[in-house]
């Protein structure tokens, strides 16, 4: 959207210059109303631009300070060294939370080959594999969450593993991952709620 923005304004200016061109070019002069017509005009594209561009800025903070609360274990320092590349990452989380994940998927795999260190592969990785989840493409997230398992193993990941396990009907798969993430943190109320629904789901009621 905001490519086809700059577009129209680069239009514009083009315009704006033609406008002046064809004025100019008969009798080598150039009326008054003309210039204060091209010069406020030019202006006033200048200002939108400015105003879109900042716009895009204060959008992607907006994005950066909510997104990098809730997801505090998953970013860390990722793409912090790139602006640019920070602005694309903050926009597939964003896409992945407002239920667009084939669209976060793009963004993130043409991130994938500017990883720069650990935190960028990491958060790459995680974010990836809660789109294809989203998705139902258990088997692409568990082979994520793997990935990111192996760079720094997470309580949540590893639940979150235990679930698309389950989905796939691979229970003793599935309980090893709830119990892996018990073990991680035991304060996780997360894995321990999966495990007792998993149970139940078995017809284990004691183990529940």
């Amino acid at each position: 959207m905001k490519k086809l923005q700059y577009i129209i304004y680069a239009i514009l200016l083009l315009i704006i210059i033609g406008l002046v061109a064809y004025d100019y070019y008969p009798d080598q002069t150039l009326d008054q109303n003309t210039i204060t017509r091209a010069t406020l005009l030019f202006i006033g594209t200048l200002l939108s631009i400015v105003k879109t561009a900042t716009r895009s800025n204060r959008e992607v903070s907006n994005k950066k300070a909510t997104y990098s609360k809730a997801y505090p274990e998953f970013i860390g320092n990722a793409f912090s060294h790139s602006p640019k590349l920070e602005k694309v990452f903050y926009n597939a989380i964003d896409d992945y939370n407002q239920d667009r994940s084939a669209s976060g998927i793009k963004k993130l795999e043409k991130l994938r080959p500017q990883c720069h260190n650990t935190d960028d592969i990491y958060a790459v990785n995680i974010f990836e594999a809660l789109c294809y989840e989203d998705l139902l493409l258990y088997r692409n997230s568990i082979e994520l969450y793997q990935a990111a398992m192996q760079i720094r193993p997470l309580s949540t990941l590893a639940s979150n593993m235990g679930i698309c396990y389950s989905r796939l009907g691979m229970i003793d798969d599935a309980l090893a991952c709830y119990h892996q993430a018990i073990q991680l943190d035991a304060k996780n109320e997360y894995p321990l709620n999966n495990l007792a629904q998993l149970y139940i789901q078995e017809g284990k009621y004691d183990e529940a």
